[in-house]
C-alpha cells in the first residue's frame, strides 16, 4: 500500500500556546504524506498570529482571516488547500482542532480501513481519549445511520476521503462555502456534517482503536456550550434535512423510546428529570465531597508530616548539642586532672606535704612553736625577699599545725604582699 496523502485542516482560534502541538502530531505520522493547513481565525490574544506563522514551512501553509467562526475556519482551509494544488489536495482530507492531538499511526490505521473500501464509504473514524482535565475514552458505537439522526455517533478528527467533500461542493444542489453549514457556530457543525453525507448515500467505518486525543484544557469548553443549547442546535439540523428525518419520524420515535426504557430513564421525578439521573447526580455530589474532603485530609496529613519532620530534626540537632556538651565536660575534667598533676609534682609542693606530714606525727606541744617559728620565719624571708626588688619570688609560708598547706604564692600587683590561696590536694591533720 502507497504512503496516503493527507491534508489535515487545523482552525486556530486563541490557542497559539497548543497548536505547535498539533502540528507536531500531523508532520510525525508514519508511513503518510502529510501537508497541514492552519487557519488563523482572527486570534485576539496578540500570540496565536506570530505562534501560526512561526510554524509555517514546505509542509505547513498559515492561512489569516477575519473571525468566522470554527465552521467557517474549516471551510476555508478546505478552500485553501484545493488552491494549493495535488499535493494537497490528494486522498484524504483530517480536521483537527489546534489545542488537540493524533497518535502516530492515525493516518496510516484510518487509510487502511478506507483502503479498498466501497465508494459510498464517505469516513473512517476512531475512538478518542480524554486527557488533562478530561478522562477515559470514548469508545464510540459502528456506524448506524438512523442513530445518527438522534446522536452524534463520533468525533470530528477522522480521515474523510476528498472525493466525498467534492461531491458535496459540486452537483445538483452544492453547498455555497463549503462542507461545513457555517450558520452553526455555536455546535454540531461536525453532527450536521455526517448527516449532509449520510443525505448522499455515504457512510462511515469505524477503527475501534484508539489514535485521537481530545485534550480538555478549561472547564469552559465549546462542547458543554453546544450542550446547553442542545434543543435550537438539534432543531436546526433537523429542519436542515427533512429527507432524513420526516420518513424515519416513527422509526426515530420508537427507537428513541426505547433507548430510555433501556436506561430506564423513563420513571420522571415531579421537577421532569429520571428518577435514576437524579440519583446519580446526588451520587456524584457525595462523590465530589468525599474527595474533597480526602484532599483536605490530605493536607492535614501533610501538614502534620512536615512538623513530625522539624521535630525530628530539632531532636537530632538537640542531641547533637547533647553530645559536643558531654566531648566539652570531658575534656574539660581531662585537662583539670592534668593540671591537678602537674601541680603535685612541683618541688615546693612536695617539700610542703613532707613537712606537713612531719609536724603531725609530732605532739601538739611541740608541732605548735615549730609552726609558729617556721611561719615567722617564713613571713620574715618573704618580707626581705619582696624588699629585694620587681622579680623576686616570695617563699612558701610553713603551716602552722592543723592548716591547709599552702598554694604555689600569687603576687599582687597592687601590693608586695604574697596572696595565698589552697593548694589542690592539700591536706589537714
Amino acid at each position: 500500500m502507497p504512503e496516503p496523502r493527507v491534508t489535515f485542516v487545523i482552525p486556530c482560534f486563541n490557542h497559539g500556546r497548543f497548536v505547535a502541538s498539533a502540528v507536531e502530531s500531523c508532520l510525525r505520522q508514519r508511513d503518510a504524506d502529510v501537508h497541514v493547513v492552519i487557519v488563523d481565525d482572527g486570534s485576539t490574544d496578540g500570540a496565536t498570529p506570530d505562534a501560526c506563522d512561526a510554524l509555517a514551512c514546505e509542509r505547513v501553509h498559515v492561512l489569516h482571516q477575519v473571525n468566522r467562526g470554527l465552521p467557517a475556519a474549516r471551510n476555508a482551509g478546505i478552500a485553501r488547500a484545493r488552491e494549493l494544488g495535488r499535493d494537497w489536495h490528494g486522498e484524504y482530507l483530517a480536521f483537527l482542532d489546534a489545542d488537540d492531538f493524533l497518535e502516530e499511526t492515525f493516518a496510516k490505521d484510518l487509510a487502511q480501513a478506507l483502503d479498498g473500501a466501497p465508494a459510498d464509504v464517505s469516513h473512517a473514524y476512531c475512538q478518542e481519549r480524554l486527557v488533562e482535565l478530561g478522562h477515559g475514552t470514548w469508545k464510540v458505537p459502528e456506524w448506524d445511520a438512523d442513530l445518527l439522526l438522534i446522536t452524534n455517533l463520533h468525533p470530528v478528527t477522522c480521515l474523510v476521503r476528498w472525493s466525498a467533500i467534492d461531491a458535496l461542493l459540486t452537483g445538483a444542489s452544492p453547498r455555497p462555502r463549503g462542507p461545513f453549514d457555517e450558520s452553526m457556530r455555536l455546535g454540531y457543525e461536525d453532527w450536521e456534517l455526517w448527516i449532509t453525507l449520510a443525505a448522499r448515500g455515504f457512510r462511515g467505518v469505524r477503527v475501534p482503536r484508539v489514535l485521537f486525543n481530545w485534550r480538555r484544557h478549561s472547564h469552559d469548553t465549546m462542547i458543554f456550550d453546544a450542550v446547553k443549547r442542545h434543543d435550537d442546535l438539534y432543531a436546526h439540523i433537523i429542519r436542515a434535512h427533512p429527507e432524513m428525518y420526516t420518513p424515519r419520524l416513527e422509526a426515530l420515535l420508537r427507537r428513541t423510546n426505547s433507548m430510555i426504557r433501556a436506561w430506564n430513564m423513563n420513571w420522571l421525578d415531579e421537577s421532569g428529570e429520571p428518577i435514576p439521573l437524579i440519583n446519580l447526580k446526588r451520587a456524584r455530589d457525595e462523590l465530589v465531597r468525599l474527595r474533597e474532603q480526602h484532599h483536605r485530609l490530605g493536607a492535614d496529613v501533610g501538614a502534620l508530616r512536615a512538623r513530625a519532620e522539624k521535630a525530628e530534626h530539632e531532636a537530632m540537632t538537640l542531641a547533637a548539642e547533647r553530645d559536643m556538651a558531654r566531648d566539652e565536660a570531658a575534656r574539660l575534667r581531662s585537662a583539670s586532672a592534668r593540671i591537678a598533676q602537674d601541680y603535685e609534682r612541683m618541688g615546693a609542693v612536695r617539700l610542703h606535704h613532707a613537712a606537713h606530714r612531719v609536724l603531725s606525727a609530732l605532739p601538739p606541744f611541740v608541732s605548735r612553736p615549730m609552726t609558729r617559728v617556721g611561719g615567722a620565719i617564713v613571713r620574715l624571708l618573704a618580707r626581705s625577699m619582696g624588699t629585694s626588688g620587681a622579680g623576686s619570688r616570695p617563699v612558701a609560708q610553713v603551716p602552722e599545725a592543723g592548716e591547709a598547706g599552702p598554694a604555689p604564692a600569687q603576687v599582687d600587683e597592687r601590693s608586695s604582699q604574697p596572696a595565698r590561696r589552697h593548694a589542690p590536694g592539700a591536706r589537714t591533720p
